[in-house]
């Protein structure tokens, strides 16, 4: 599992991956919390602006391995989901739509990023990462631009699921050495 560093992580990664498809089109990726708009260029800006823990992974039961002297017990991961919002910025409308179709081309292609694609701890546990377009109503939308006071643009909405952030907490357990079962009316010899 990846460390506490693996949102940064997932982020770099899908700057790292959209800057390279981009090239083609002279456009630039970058992180951007968009708590004032950037300059009109030819830019598409990553806005973390969403992260959850996994429902469905929330109940694991804790990892057993063997130790030493008994077993260790560690707290399964926690699992988590982010959502970004992915803004172009060129001046020209049209480029605006041709940066987000060559957008959503490199996410459905890379759907499932792993191997040297994978940035920081990511890369160490191996652990992909799966992406998805969220569709989000029209009010949703404008709740994510009027959060951040900013006017509405057109803009994808996609998420990174499942990132597992390692937990730190363990504890280790004696095993069993014996056991003995007697039938009810004897008694266990001690």
């Amino acid at each position: 599992m990846a460390d506490f560093t693996a949102i940064a992580d997932v982020s770099q990664t899908l700057v790292d991956l959209l800057t390279e498809s981009l090239a083609n089109l002279g456009t630039s990726v970058q992180l951007n919390d968009l708590q004032k708009a950037p300059p009109a260029s030819n830019l598409l800006t990553l806005f973390l602006f969403q992260i959850r823990e996994d429902g469905h992974s929330r109940n694991r039961p804790p990892e057993v391995r063997p130790a030493a002297t008994g077993v260790t017990i560690k707290r399964p991961p926690l699992t988590i989901v982010v959502q970004y919002l992915l803004t172009p910025w060129a001046t020209n409308h049209d480029d605006n739509q041709r940066i987000l179709g060559q957008t959503m081309r490199t996410l459905h292609d890379n759907a499932i990023i792993s191997g040297p694609a994978l940035r920081g701890s990511l890369l160490a546990v191996q652990e992909p990462i799966h992406l998805a377009l969220v569709p989000l109503t029209l009010e949703d939308q404008l709740r994510v631009w009027h959060s951040i006071n900013q006017p509405y643009r057109l803009s994808l909405h996609y998420e990174a699921r499942i990132i597992r952030i390692d937990s730190l907490i363990s504890s280790t357990s004696a095993v069993a050495q014996s056991r003995s079962i007697a039938p009810a009316d004897q008694e266990l010899p001690q």
